[in-house]
């Protein structure tokens, strides 16, 4: 839960926390309902389902539809973030199940001009290795890097940065999640699919 300038409540839900059976398991010590009756006298509220790709991989979906009928019922301004090659995919879903097309905004990357002028914004320093400073110029990869940075410590290089990134994001300090990781992204390359049918052995990655 966050406030923009103190007076907008703002929600953010990890798409894959949809993956269960009762929409009031989102929501610790009240209900969907409950929750709504909380925020009924604010006019501008906003949830945010951060990557959104991952709601084509959870088995239920019957709780999402739920979440969003309610909360668009109740006036929420619904931001989804997702990957623009699945952009297409829920504009789809969302004509097909609930009759509404939503407005798309591109985050382009950054040039360089654009980045020089964010580190003299807020005092950070860019890399001089080049393939970091490229990477860097996609707003998330800027986001993870400013999460690194230590102005105290040694550059980072690309490598390192890579390395970083992949323990923060995928592996979690858990071998078996790194493992299932790895396995899924070798099946879905080898077989050319989409999706993959899921097995027990990858409920590590779920945690």
């Amino acid at each position: 839960f966050l406030t923009l300038e103190g007076k907008v409540p703002l929600y953010v839900f990890k798409a894959s926390k949809f993956n269960v059976i009762n929409v009031n398991d989102l929501f610790s010590g009240c209900n969907i309902y409950d929750f709504c009756k909380f925020h009924e006298s604010d006019e501008r509220k906003i949830i945010v389902v951060d990557s959104a790709e991952q709601l084509f991989e959870i088995p239920h979906h019957d709780s999402f539809k739920e979440f969003l009928k309610v909360m668009c019922q109740n006036h929420w301004l619904i931001i989804f973030t997702i990957r623009s090659t699945y952009v297409g995919d829920l504009q789809s879903q969302f004509l097909d199940f609930y009759q509404k097309l939503s407005t798309i905004i591109f985050l382009e990357t950054l040039d360089d001009r654009q980045l020089e002028n964010l580190s003299i914004q807020y005092s950070f320093t860019l890399p001089t290795d080049k393939n970091l400073s490229l990477l860097i110029q996609n707003p998330f990869y800027l986001s993870e890097y400013l999460m690194f940075y230590d102005k105290n410590q040694e550059e980072l290089r690309y490598e390192d940065f890579k390395k970083r990134l992949w323990e923060k994001v995928v592996k979690k300090g858990n071998p078996e999640r790194e493992e299932g990781f790895l396995s899924i992204a070798h099946q879905r390359a080898n077989q050319g699919k989409f999706l993959i049918q899921s097995h027990e052995e990858y409920s590590s990655l779920y945690h």
